[in-house]
């Protein structure tokens, strides 16, 4: 899937507005966007990203995030932050990586670890701070 520069930019610029930090985000956003998801899941994933993030605070940094559900998607088992993520949030990594084990594609498992993330009503958990931007 490739991204236009305006999607591109809604990502970065929801992952800004609330980071204040531009490498971060850029950062963020590549490593979602490297899941391939249909442009509507992205932002919904950055939302869930972002939400984790104002659960749990710097103990679940966004980029870090980020990165480690890609590589969950890539590998087929909970890595890193995400496995923090879940564990507190009182998802068993083991018996989520059985599930993972058990879907077909990259996309089948992005779309998995978004499920157990919306289960966490994380995309209510924040309010996006809008930042002005310059013309």
């Amino acid at each position: 899937i490739g991204y236009t520069t305006e999607e591109t930019e809604q990502v970065y610029k929801s992952l800004y507005g609330v980071l204040g930090d531009q490498q971060t985000a850029a950062t963020a956003t590549a490593n979602l966007q490297a899941l391939e998801l249909e442009q509507e899941d992205l932002v919904e994933m950055t939302e869930l990203a972002i939400g984790a993030w104002a659960q749990y605070g710097d103990s679940i940094p966004i980029d870090s995030l980020a990165e480690s559900i890609n590589e969950t998607a890539q590998v087929g088992e909970v890595t890193g932050t995400l496995a923090d993520a879940l564990n507190w949030a009182g998802i068993n990594e083991d018996a989520f990586n059985e599930k993972l084990a058990l879907a077909s594609s990259e996309s089948e498992r992005a779309q998995m670890i978004m499920e157990a993330l919306k289960g966490q009503g994380w995309i209510k958990s924040h309010r996006v701070i809008a930042i002005p931007t310059r013309s």
